[in-house]
């Protein structure tokens, strides 16, 4: 029996900062998101399929006006919520009044994407002057101080890579528990970026001898680097991809993907599993034409000794 064992939900779109290096089209002034009755439609029937835990995604969730009362909604489901979130909110309110909930800390994490710890970079990749890095450091701070794990997300690229070392050591101080490295998908405004973004083959030497080192000195008991599927073969681990077997990600519009690097994808309309104002979510569920063709790119990806099946489409 099929079990979903990751869901994401992109609730909002909106977003405070612009980032150059960014998958989706958020910006401060996109108006969609996924009413909360939709949202509770999804909760439910992820829990009947096995679910333990729903990503809150975007756009900035934090920038939701019933944010709170949906991460408690998650916990009276017995459902974690898993936040991910830029901090780029000007202030930290709405964290303390999550914080105030006291929620379990078994049913919910927060996932900072944290691109590095140099300010003046991370102005220049958030695409915005208004927040600074000691800002989210702060906001950091002040969740692992009330006991929630926090992780941090970090896409490697050429404009941040030469700091990957000491913004993960940077990180570890902050007693972040895991960060994860995740490979940039060249859709939305990194698609127009790349030329800036573009790891050429001598930068991804460094960064495979960078995480040598960070496996070396930093891991520990108290610290994992964890590194994403399109990098496992830097670090000779191998990965199941479960997209859209186990994992599914609603977007903000309400179009339904296999997974992330769906999204924004050239040919990527042949991989939408339905939509949730039109389909119901057990059709989504069922979409067999769609598996075929997931079945098919995942034979391709083997073939052509790819990890992530979604990136042949990009090439």
């Amino acid at each position: 029996m099929r079990t979903l064992k990751e869901v994401t939900v992109e609730v909002i779109q909106k977003c405070n900062s612009s980032c150059i290096f960014c998958s989706s089209l958020s910006h401060p002034f996109a108006q969609n998101e996924i009413p909360l009755g939709k949202l509770l439609d999804i909760f439910k029937f992820a829990k009947e399929k096995g679910a333990a835990a729903i990503n809150l995604s975007g756009g900035e969730p934090l920038l939701r006006k019933d944010i709170v009362k949906i991460i408690e909604l998650l916990s009276e489901m017995e459902l974690k919520a898993t936040l991910y979130t830029s901090g780029n909110i000007q202030n930290t309110k709405i964290i303390d009044e999550i914080l105030q909930k006291n929620i379990p800390t078994d049913k919910l994490t927060f996932i900072f994407n944290y691109p590095t710890y140099n300010n003046n970079t991370y102005q220049y990749l958030i695409n915005s002057k208004e927040m600074n890095i000691t800002t989210l450091d702060n906001a950091i701070h002040m969740i692992v101080q009330k006991g929630y794990p926090v992780e941090t997300h970090i896409i490697p690229h050429a404009l941040n890579i030469s700091d990957l070392y000491d913004s993960i050591l940077h990180l570890k101080r902050l007693s972040v528990t895991q960060v994860s490295l995740l490979r940039i998908v060249y859709q939305g405004r990194a698609e127009f970026n790349k030329q800036k973004l573009f790891l050429t083959p001598e930068k991804m030497i460094v960064l495979e001898e960078t995480i040598k080192k960070i496996k070396s000195e930093l891991c520990d008991t108290s610290f994992t680097l964890r590194v994403g599927i399109p990098f496992k073969s830097l670090v000779r681990q191998k990965c199941e991809c479960f997209a859209g077997f186990a994992k599914l990600i609603f977007r903000y519009d309400g179009i339904v993907f296999p997974c992330e690097a769906f999204k924004e994808a050239p040919l990527n309309s042949q991989f939408i599993l339905g939509n949730i104002y039109t389909d119901p979510l057990s059709h989504i569920w069922k979409n067999h034409p769609v598996h075929h063709r997931l079945r098919l790119l995942k034979k391709a990806a083997v073939k052509a000794e790819e990890d992530c099946p979604a990136q042949l489409l990009y090439k």
